[in-house]
């Protein structure tokens, strides 16, 4: 990812493209979805929705999925059509504000889950291992 956007920085310095940017976002699907892959191999008690990292990462799943073909097709198109820049801010506009949206969930999440696990937690100077006839 570096040696693409040095290069498109060195060779490119009026019009940079945005093939770095697409082949960061598809870097970062595959890590993605690897994570999830992992999440669900090792079976939990919590559903998985209750966790904010899952919320964290379908936030940046979404994200980097919709803008990854967006990417590709403004290398051809952003200097070509005026109409493609309003649209393109539209596209990505509002998969920043689904991120944003998905992302305090996650904050959310968070917060109620930490509230829950304190209230079930036993105190740590509670002795079990006695016994009494």
């Amino acid at each position: 990812m570096c040696f693409a956007f040095l290069i498109d920085f060195l060779f490119n310095k009026r019009n940079p493209s945005f093939l770095p940017l697409a082949l960061e976002g598809f870097f970062y699907i595959v890590i993605i979805m690897y994570f999830f892959y992992e999440k669900v191999k090792y079976i939990s008690n919590a559903p998985l929705y209750s966790i904010s990292s899952f919320w964290i990462s379908i936030a940046f799943l979404i994200t980097f999925s919709g803008t990854f073909f967006l990417y590709l097709f403004s290398i051809s198109m952003m200097n070509k059509d005026p109409a493609f820049k309003y649209q393109y801010n539209i596209i990505y506009g509002c998969f920043t504000i689904l991120k944003n949206t998905l992302l305090c969930i996650a904050v959310f999440v968070n917060r109620t889950s930490n509230i829950s696990i304190k209230e079930k937690m036993i105190a740590p100077n509670l002795d079990l291992d006695t016994s009494y006839p």
